[in-house]
């Protein structure tokens, strides 16, 4: 897990942030529509060797961030999206957010081990998709 560095979009090239996007499966792509509007989210980013490898993405939502995550198949099981998963609590944790709030698709089974082994707490369910939260604690 060392050799990976989190940087921000700001600091990426949106061409590589693009091929990145456009190397996802179809069925990648299906969970993490919101990645079009890049123009119009803050993100975090993993990356190995100036290869984006996972994109940890969230907007603004009154005083809760909406967010989702993205990480190429080669890298799956490798702490990807954990790693994702801590910045952005502690992103959320530095900018006193209430809560993470995170949409999952109900094939998205990477995912959703992930977010349920770290305790977050479900929403709502549906056969096609779940939302899940995790409550920020700030300190006193």
């Amino acid at each position: 897990m060392e050799r990976y560095n989190l940087k921000n979009i700001k600091t990426i090239e949106r061409l590589k942030v693009e091929k990145f996007i456009k190397g996802l499966t179809d069925e990648t792509k299906t969970w993490t529509g919101r990645l079009r509007e890049l123009d119009k989210m803050e993100k975090g980013f993993a990356l190995i060797d100036k290869k984006i490898i996972g994109i940890v993405y969230y907007s603004p939502c009154g005083n809760n961030f909406e967010m989702g995550i993205v990480v190429d198949k080669k890298y799956h099981g490798q702490g990807i999206g954990y790693k994702l998963l801590v910045k952005i609590e502690k992103l959320a944790k530095k900018n006193r957010i209430d809560k993470l709030i995170a949409k999952v698709y109900s094939i998205n089974k990477p995912m959703i081990h992930l977010i349920e082994k770290l305790n977050w707490a479900i929403l709502f369910k549906s056969e096609e998709f779940r939302y899940y939260a995790k409550i920020i604690k700030q300190d006193e």
